[in-house]
């Protein structure tokens, strides 16, 4: 789940916007120093669009020509948890939806990773696994990735559990960023006790191509992929209209949820390419700048 290189590189030009981010902001790479805290030198990335001007190396720019700026530690940090859903309900779609998580957990832990925020990357089913991190630094990304491929979906699903643990445990707050299809009728109680412990809250609803727009005219046989029930159905016009108007009701119930609490929300098809997911789709949805 490692991205390619030439991906690397884009995304170290990225940043993950946070409340809490902009609370601490001045000026430099973190915008403002912790008191009594030193700027500690750490790395150099490459200019973008909205950086400092004063961050720039111009000795690095006089010898080569290439614009830079300067990174440093000690500047103030978000804490950046990505919350991985692992439920058995991920393994479907081509691609699946849980290699579009991994793939967009790996991507948004790099950027993390290179501005040098506190990162922590979790998988959760009907309970929460371990917890990678934190992470600070590119130097850490090989144990970002290989957290990530390490993920596999087993276990059915408990969101409001899960997430429930997972916000007792977490020992500062900061940025949750979410990575699920919600095929479990407990996500709002797990999204709410997250919220009610101060944490700022990104949804990523991820969902096949399929589970979105319907094949017409098909004989199928639906399997609950947690249980393991099934219903056969005939997917004729009827059928279509009314699954297109229950999927309406269901996706904008969510969005309600998640605009009357102020958090972020995205919905990513599997099969969309991580490029136009990370610099298109979260862009306009402001997770990412």
């Amino acid at each position: 789940m490692r991205p390619a290189p030439e991906l690397l590189r884009r995304l170290e030009r990225l940043r993950i916007t946070s409340r809490g981010r902009a609370r601490s902001s001045s000026i430099g790479e973190r915008r403002g120093r912790r008191h009594g805290a030193s700027m500690q030198f750490a790395d150099y990335r490459s200019y973008a669009a909205g950086d400092d001007p004063r961050q720039v190396d111009w000795n690095v720019y006089a010898r080569g020509g290439n614009l830079v700026v300067r990174l440093f530690e000690e500047e103030s940090q978000v804490d950046i948890h990505i919350v991985v859903d692992a439920s058995r309900s991920m393994d479907f779609g081509a691609p699946s939806k849980f290699d579009a998580a991994r793939r967009i957990a790996a991507a948004l832990g790099h950027v993390a990773l290179a501005r040098f925020d506190r990162l922590y990357l979790t998988a959760i089913d009907d309970r929460a696994g371990p917890t990678t991190g934190p992470l600070s630094g590119k130097d850490q990304a090989s144990l970002l990735f290989a957290a990530v491929e390490r993920m596999a979906p087993a276990r059915g699903s408990d969101l409001a559990s899960s997430l429930q643990s997972l916000a007792a445990r977490f020992g500062s707050v900061g940025l949750t960023i979410l990575i699920s299809d919600l095929m479990t009728p407990t996500w709002e109680n797990g999204l709410r006790a997250l919220s009610r412990r101060g944490h700022e809250i990104a949804l990523i609803h991820v969902l096949a191509p399929e589970e979105v727009v319907p094949t017409a005219g098909e004989e199928l046989r639906l399997i609950d992929r947690e249980t393991g029930r099934h219903v056969e159905i005939h997917l004729d016009d009827v059928a279509l209209d009314a699954y297109a108007r229950r999927f309406a009701a269901w996706t904008g119930a969510i969005e309600r949820f998640c605009r009357d609490r102020a958090i972020r929300y995205a919905r990513v098809d599997s099969d969309t390419p991580i490029e136009t997911v990370l610099f298109d789709g979260l862009r306009r949805r402001g997770l990412v700048a």
